[in-house]
């Protein structure tokens, strides 16, 4: 099967519209013709998702917005193909810090409402491992922002 008939593994999937359009404008006439089934697949799930962003949005905004964190954060940075995916499941490992997962990287506008449906959403769009390195991926591990 040819790649660009793959659509499950698009990164844009279930993004917001106004993101999606923001992207396209940004790079007008960029979209090969081979790629736009994949582009009908992100609309269409932007558009499935577009009410659960707004339900997460009305029960949760001013929760998010009230929170204050206890400790500073720890970012890892470091170049692509770098050692950065190993470094954050390292970290992982240390179960007195708090990580974010696939399902809060993949899902960050409805996984607080949904956590059912984004959970079983994630697993059922990730491959068993990572493409370009082989390193297990689930919808717990941590995810790359």
């Amino acid at each position: 099967m040819k790649k660009q008939w793959i659509v499950k593994s698009c990164p844009l999937a279930g993004a917001s519209y106004s993101n999606i359009w923001r992207l396209l404008s940004c790079n007008p006439l960029c979209q090969h013709p081979k790629y736009w089934l994949r582009l009908f697949y992100v609309m269409l799930l932007s558009s499935f998702t577009a009410p659960l962003r707004l339900i997460e949005r009305l029960r949760f905004n001013r929760k998010v917005k009230q929170s204050k964190l206890q400790h500073d954060p720890i970012f890892i940075l470091g170049h692509w193909r770098s050692g950065t995916a190993f470094m954050h499941y390292l970290f992982a490992q240390d179960t007195t810090k708090g990580l974010v997962t696939n399902i809060e990287v993949y899902a960050p506008h409805f996984f607080l409402a949904f956590p059912k449906f984004t959970r079983n959403l994630i697993e059922g769009s990730l491959p068993e491992t990572r493409p370009m390195d082989e390193i297990k991926i689930n919808a717990d591990l941590p995810g790359e922002e």
